[in-house]
């Protein structure tokens, strides 16, 4: 979400009674505050589903970043595998436990799917 800002040269610039940077700020604080709401509760919401989800990167002992269909790279919100056994690149079927804001903490259900061993296509 973006306040408002004026563009010269624009029908809507041009116009005159622009709002103060207070307000504009204000409204996005708010929008900001409930689309916050609606997030935290659809991940909240996602607890004991099992997903399907892309290792990206292992963060530290028995931890690694994921991401499921619903999560785009550095956009969204990411999913937190608890595991020592999943490598980047690995496609995993993970049983949401819990969330913790916008993320998503989840546990293995099996191991590694067969066939699949990597989301990126390798080009040359």
């Amino acid at each position: 979400v973006f306040a408002y800002s004026r563009e010269p040269d624009t029908p809507a610039g041009r116009l005159k009674g622009q709002l103060p940077e207070k307000v504009k700020l204000d409204r996005v604080d708010a929008i900001m505050k409930a689309q916050q709401e609606i997030a935290f509760g659809q991940a909240a919401a996602l607890r004991g589903q099992v997903l399907e989800a892309l290792v990206d990167e292992k963060t530290g002992e028995g931890r690694c970043v994921a991401r499921h269909a619903g999560q785009a790279p550095d956009v969204d919100a990411v999913t937190y595998v608890l595991s020592d056994k999943v490598r980047p690149g690995q496609f995993v079927q993970v049983r949401c436990e819990s969330s913790q804001d916008y993320d998503l903490i989840a546990r293995p259900v099996d191991d590694i799917l067969p066939g699949r061993k990597t989301g990126r296509s390798k080009r040359t």
